[in-house]
């Protein structure tokens, strides 16, 4: 299993802690997309596969293209509360994503949504005002729109 607890990296050279998981670890300020790609080119593809859990929580990442290079098929969480999210296009590319948490990040477009299996979606305080792409998100059961420009729920 690989955990990432999202702010930045301690040591690439040393990515095993006392359990013999691989890491990152918050210990100098937010992860960059530099890091992050770094620390994935570092780790052998396997490992991506077993991935089930992503928190890259108070990140300085803008964009997700790394979902779509790395190709990690087997995300049901993903966590980006706090970041620098503008786009989220590349999330079409997680096929089991079940919990998707983008609270807290500048986002205004959820158009590029896969939810065939998305129970659980935060939005809170994002630009969000359009949620009709979720039209198609039957398993949805969690929706945090606190703090949006939603004015129409229905979907």
């Amino acid at each position: 299993m690989i955990l990432f607890w999202g702010l930045s990296i301690v040591g690439i050279k040393d990515l095993l802690d006392k359990e013999g998981k691989e890491y990152l670890d918050s210990g100098h300020g937010p992860i960059t997309a530099e890091q992050l790609e770094l620390f994935l080119y570092n780790i052998s593809k396997s490992k991506w596969d077993e991935l089930k859990e992503l928190d890259l929580s108070k990140s300085d990442i803008t964009n997700l293209d790394i979902l779509e290079k790395y190709k990690f098929p087997n995300i049901e969480s993903l966590y980006l509360c706090n970041s620098k999210i503008i786009d989220i296009s590349a999330v079409k590319f997680l096929p089991n994503l079940i919990t998707l948490d983008l609270d807290d990040n500048n986002i205004s477009d959820i158009s590029g949504l896969n939810c065939k299996s998305l129970e659980a979606l935060g939005l809170e305080n994002t630009n969000v005002s359009d949620i009709s792409a979720l039209s198609g998100c039957s398993k949805l059961s969690t929706l945090n729109l606190d703090n949006t420009n939603v004015s129409n729920i229905e979907f």
